[in-house]
């Protein structure tokens, strides 16, 4: 059974301004002097912390001049990165990440086709997991962490013993890349999402196809819900469709 609805954003809400204060009949205050004037770049981060767009404030802070660089701006550089590491990838950039269960090893799917598998304190490389001849678009870890799922834009998913590095099986699509996939909770199927809008399940320990499903629209993610029941895509179009288990 499919449902569609129309895909929901989070919206804040703002508290309403304060209304002026009421004319007491006198001037204006000669002390008090003109309202101090907050420039552009500062008022555009804050807009952007805002609407949680913290990649845009980083990008207004790097542009404000250098003598608007006073204590708010150093605030505001802060809290564009909370990170607590950041690690240059040597020239790669990913394309996704991916978290093991245990939260020790990440997996990093590459533009030129490998998976980098490396520890989640300090992202040095474990080792590299190599086969797939185009991008390799997402990787995620089986719920026991033994096994690395990955789909790349060479139309295959491929299953890797995490462990060794050794490829377990692959599959292909015979269509378009593979842009996302998802891993069952209970580890027994593997879902794909590809260009030819065609979302397919996979059997996670044969990479034999189960099932295959046609949207209207390309879907650019795909995720089962807690328990297993529900298979969750994101349209380009904005909305989402579920799947159920009847």
């Amino acid at each position: 059974m499919i449902r569609i609805s129309n895909h929901s954003y989070a919206t804040l809400h703002l508290p309403a301004p304060a209304p002026p204060p009421a004319p007491t009949g006198r001037g204006p205050n000669p002390r008090r002097g003109p309202a101090p004037v907050v420039p552009r770049p500062h008022r555009r981060a804050n807009a952007a912390f805002r609407l949680n767009e913290p990649a845009e404030a980083a990008r207004w802070i790097a542009g404000a001049p250098a003598e608007h660089r006073s204590w708010e701006w150093h605030y505001l550089r802060r809290l564009a990165n909370t990170s607590l590491l950041s690690v240059p990838t040597e020239g790669d950039k990913p394309t996704n990440l991916a978290l093991s269960p245990a939260g020790r090893t990440c997996a990093l799917p590459l533009p030129r086709g490998d998976i980098r598998l490396c520890d989640a304190r300090d992202f040095h490389a474990i080792r590299t997991l190599q086969g797939h001849i185009a991008a390799a678009y997402a990787a995620a870890f089986g719920p026991a962490g033994a096994v690395v799922y990955s789909c790349s834009r060479d139309t295959t998913l491929r299953a890797w013993d995490a462990a060794s590095g050794r490829e377990l099986w692959q599959a292909r699509t015979g269509g378009a890349g593979l842009a996302c996939l998802a891993v069952h909770p209970g580890g027994s199927r593997v879902a794909t999402a590809s260009a030819n809008l065609s979302t397919c399940l996979w059997d996670a320990r044969s990479g034999e196809r189960v099932l295959t499903l046609s949207t209207p629209v390309a879907l650019y993610n795909v995720l089962f819900s807690a328990d297993g029941k529900r298979l969750i895509g994101n349209e380009m179009n904005g909305k989402v469709v579920v799947w159920e288990e009847e």
